[in-house]
């Protein structure tokens, strides 16, 4: 029952917000918390949920942010080290929402929610030497608003409608840069307006059938003229996906297959339109349980994706690119799953591994330069990856619990274009062979340890992979510390202290912009 854009997506990361509850009988609940630490970081928030009836409730939500950014960093000249420190790091924002969850006498279920987001940032620049001035600023808006609506229409029959409105407000200052005596400013608006359908069938218990019809438009208006051209482009895009699924369980056997049609029609004011894009992408899914007691499962999938460059990869002035052309690939996985609980005092174990090729034309990436960043296509594409997950929980003692997860990715990401360039088999920019995480959580009646540990191998800041663009790898150490107290009036206070990056690894995500070290936070929730 899932919308045509998610089966449409290469990957997705689904989120749903948390639906209130009420303990004991209560009316409403509420959450304080307040965050800070070093840099002049401070983070309040509050959520409050209010019942407005039997089957009627309204959550709200706020939060404010602010912090100075200007961390120390170690900046490395041949055989000298000097301390230096980050300038034009400040941000401070605002979010808030609000959600009306309802349920009718039919037992069909609506949803609201509406949000809204402000910030202003300082844009920190690169570091080269020392040159590590930046007066640039960037203001960030984000509006939207949408409704789920779910309800059973007939024994075998479901249907879930969804709508939305987002509108995108984007202002970037440099001082720094003129145009005809005066400063330049860029401002971009974007709107996007979205409506699915999805009915489901359910013929018999083992087959489950849905279609699902996307439609959805969006629109740019901009201050800013195209790369070189002085017309300002205007775009308006159409964008119809239609997916039909099928999901078959039976046995130790569960299929999964759908075809997603994309259809999408663009007019540009000021520029020839581009050409009316038109693709089908078929996917198809199996899992296998090997052994009828046990929960071990062998997977194998195969995906077409397509997607199309966004209005920022096409007409954004820094980093736009008008002639890019639409990604397709195919996807193919083969892994394996097990996992079983109730070990005595290992509770729970579940491992996954798997092993993926990624075959893709025209792949839409960033490329990076000197001075500015540009979306551009490589040709061909191949990629082989593995992937590898481990989580657990174990009994130590009595109230002593200890829960463990760990992921482990390799991926060779070669640019396969042209035989005849330099650049042939390179490692794409920015892309690491080797990356992982590992997070651990020791519960004690005392106090309750959380340990996190994020790795990442080296990669190349350019596409040529020479030692003099190479970026080093780097481990991060996050520790935090918190306990629960028991207030009077069902009160509970929660208060933890947490160091990030623990042993002040000295690493830069992207070359030339050194990240923060060593940083200290507390943080304190009360829920009523």
């Amino acid at each position: 029952m899932q919308s045509a854009r998610h089966y449409a997506a290469a990957g997705m990361l689904s989120m749903e917000s948390e639906r209130p509850h009420f303990e004991g009988g209560k009316a409403y609940a509420a959450e304080a918390r307040v965050s800070a630490g070093e840099w002049g970081y401070v983070k309040p928030s509050l959520r409050y949920w209010q019942r407005l009836g039997e089957s009627t409730s309204l959550a709200l939500g706020g939060m404010f942010m602010r912090s100075d950014g200007c961390y120390p960093f170690e900046l490395q000249n041949v055989s000298t080290t000097t301390e230096e420190k980050r300038q034009n790091s400040h941000i401070s924002s605002w979010q808030g929402e609000a959600n009306l969850y309802h349920t009718f006498a039919d037992q069909s279920q609506l949803d609201v929610k509406a949000y809204w987001y402000w910030s202003k940032r300082g844009l920190p620049g690169s570091v080269v030497l020392y040159a590590n001035r930046s007066d640039e600023t960037m203001w960030d808006e984000d509006v939207f608003a949408q409704a789920t609506y779910k309800r059973s229409l007939a024994p075998k029959w479901d249907f879930v409608g969804r709508l939305k409105f987002a509108h995108s407000w984007n202002r970037y200052e440099d001082p720094r840069t003129e145009y005809d005596g005066e400063m330049q400013v860029d401002i971009d608006r974007q709107n996007e307006w979205y409506g699915s359908a999805t009915v489901g069938w359910t013929p018999v218990r083992s087959l489950r059938i849905a279609l699902a019809q996307d439609l959805f438009l969006n629109t740019l208006r901009t201050n800013i003229p195209i790369q070189n051209n002085d017309a300002l482009p205007y775009p308006k895009r159409l964008t119809s996906l239609t997916a039909l699924s099928a999901h078959y369980a039976a046995g130790r056997l569960k299929a999964n297959a759908n075809l997603v049609a994309t259809l999408a029609k663009e007019r540009v004011e000021t520029i020839d339109d581009p050409d009316d894009r038109k693709q089908l992408s078929p996917t198809v899914a199996l899992t296998w349980r090997l052994l009828p007691e046990e929960s071990f499962y062998v997977r194998a999938m195969m995906k077409s994706t397509f997607r199309l460059p966004s209005f920022n990869d096409l007409y954004y002035r820094r980093s736009g690119n008008i002639l890019l052309r639409p990604e397709k690939a195919r996807l193919f996985d083969v892994g394996l799953t097990w996992h079983r609980s109730g070990m005595g005092a290992l509770r729970y174990l579940s491992v996954t591994v798997d092993g993926y090729y990624n075959h893709v034309h025209d792949k839409i990436v960033a490329f990076p330069s000197t001075y500015i960043w540009r979306m551009a296509n490589y040709g061909k594409v191949q990629i082989w990856g593995a992937d590898a997950t481990l989580t657990g929980e174990i009994a130590l003692a009595r109230r002593m619990d200890l829960t463990v997860y760990a992921t482990y990715s390799y991926q060779s990401a070669r640019n396969m274009t042209d035989a005849s360039s330099q650049l042939y088999k390179q490692q794409l920019p920015y892309t690491p062979w080797h990356n992982g995480n590992l997070s651990a959580t020791l519960q004690t009646p005392w106090v309750n340890v959380g340990y996190s540990l994020t790795f990442c191998g080296k990669r190349y800041s350019l596409e040529q992979n020479k030692p003099e663009y190479r970026v080093d790898a780097y481990w991060l150490h996050d520790l935090t510390l918190s306990r629960e107290f028991r207030l009077p009036g069902k009160v509970r206070l929660n208060a933890s202290l947490s160091a990030m990056n623990l042993f002040d690894e000295q690493y830069a995500v992207i070359k030339y912009y050194p990240m923060p070290g060593r940083s200290f936070r507390g943080t304190v929730t009360v829920r009523f």
